[in-house]
């Protein structure tokens, strides 16, 4: 028969993937924690019209790469706006659950989230069908203070799990929308530049032409390479509130040491997002070189149809973070102590009991399972070894009736026996 294979695109976080994993997670929701954000979680199942507001129906997200869940009793999945899907992403989440909870009176908030994402697209490396990502909203914030405490929580957090500080690992890109004014001029000189019959643009440029030129700026196709150099920069379109919210910003981050590198190609070509975008970027990972993007979204919750509360979030994968994490930061669990019992039935049973009360005291105990006798005794501690126990517990039918335990030390193989009542407080003296 044929082995059964995992879904292309997914991968499994066998136990020394799901550390690396605890570890940026917990670490980002501590961190996080600090700042004044609260963890929270929504979902893997939403409505697809959660995110066709969120992101528009034309973007290769909503057309192209959510994943449709069909209920066992419909073969169309219902009507198309009570249609289901896996998220994409998180901020449309968790701004349709702050409007659900009625957190909306109750601003600011600052949530932080970790979870598993879901994206059709053709599996490649740094690309997955399920993956993982942590991320960080502020809503009902429109000072840029806000930006500036985001912007340098993604950076504590880097160089946190990053080796050496995250000193050479990765680079900060900022730049700014400006406000919806800046961004219609914008616009208008895009479509003058991209338009005028001087380029010829890739097919996918041609369409975006018509429907968001801001987006042509992030075409990877060698056609409008030339376009897009040449093409006017978004900063020189700032009206002046614009500018001076980007230079606080800027003063901003200067001040908490991150000198960001302003780059005039980074856009976000949605309308409800607003001034600052930004993304911490590596070259240590080929060309999936993002390592954690955001920006400010100050226009989301009012095309969701709440109320026009600002927000800014940005999120992080983490199997692109866990291909870079200091190893030696993550946690190595002390290892177990093993409990062997054998010789009957009571034998066994009151050594699941003594593991019980070891383990409310905070001792972390194992069962040896092979039910060894005398003869298989010698297999029960070669396992002991191979899973770096420290002590071994040994109770036959003797150590039974005498209420004794046998304690074996795994590295020197010296043993002695102690009564039941004492191990507690002699494992606890243990080093």
């Amino acid at each position: 028969m044929e082995k059964l294979q995992q879904i292309r695109g997914t991968h499994d976080l066998l136990p020394q993937d799901w550390a690396r994993h605890h570890y940026i997670a917990e670490t980002a929701r501590r961190m996080a924690e600090w700042h004044g954000f609260a963890a929270m979680a929504t979902p893997m199942i939403e409505f697809r019209d959660v995110f066709v507001r969120a992101v528009g129906e034309a973007t290769d997200i909503v057309s192209k790469e959510m994943f449709r869940v069909t209920p066992p009793s419909t073969e169309d999945g219902g009507h198309e706006r009570e249609a289901m899907v896996l998220r994409p992403e998180n901020t449309a989440a968790i701004i349709r659950a702050v409007m659900n909870g009625g957190l909306t009176e109750q601003m600011p908030q600052r949530l932080f989230y970790y979870g598993p994402m879901f994206r059709y697209e053709r599996p490649q490396k740094g690309r997955l069908r399920q993956f993982h990502q942590i991320g960080a909203e502020t809503l009902g914030v429109f000072s840029p203070m806000a930006d500036i405490e985001l912007i340098s929580l993604a950076a504590g957090i880097l160089r946190e799990i990053l080796p050496d500080g995250g000193r050479g690992q990765f680079r900060l890109l900022l730049n700014s929308l400006g406000d919806s004014e800046s961004r219609a001029n914008y616009r208008d000189a895009l479509v003058e530049h991209f338009g005028g019959g001087k380029f010829a643009l890739s097919e996918t440029s041609r369409e975006r032409l018509l429907k968001n030129p801001l987006r042509i700026l992030d075409s990877k196709s060698p056609e409008d390479q030339l376009a897009i150099q040449t093409a006017p920069q978004l900063i020189n379109f700032l009206n002046e509130p614009s500018r001076a919210f980007f230079a606080r910003v800027q003063d901003g981050l200067s001040a908490l040491g991150i000198d960001p590198m302003v780059e005039s190609k980074l856009v976000r070509g949605l309308d409800y997002y607003s001034h600052t975008v930004f993304e911490f970027v590596t070259d240590k990972l080929g060309a999936q070189g993002t390592l954690l993007a955001g920006g400010r979204y100050d226009g989301l919750m009012a095309a969701m149809g709440g109320p026009a509360l600002p927000g800014i979030g940005w999120a992080a994968g983490v199997e692109r973070l866990a291909e870079l994490i200091d190893s030696a930061k993550i946690p190595t669990p002390r290892p177990p102590i093993l409990l062997i019992c054998f010789g009957s039935d009571a034998v066994e049973n009151r050594g699941m009991a003594l593991a019980n009360e070891l383990r409310e005291k905070g001792f972390v105990v194992e069962m040896a399972m092979q039910q060894p006798d005398h003869k298989r005794l010698q297999k029960a501690l070669q396992h002991a070894n191979r899973v770096g126990t420290e002590f071994s517990l040994i109770m036959g039918p003797d150590e039974f009736l005498s209420d004794m335990i046998e304690v074996k030390n795994m590295a020197n193989r010296e043993s002695h026996k102690i009564a039941v009542a004492e191990l507690p407080s002699f494992l606890a003296k243990m080093p």
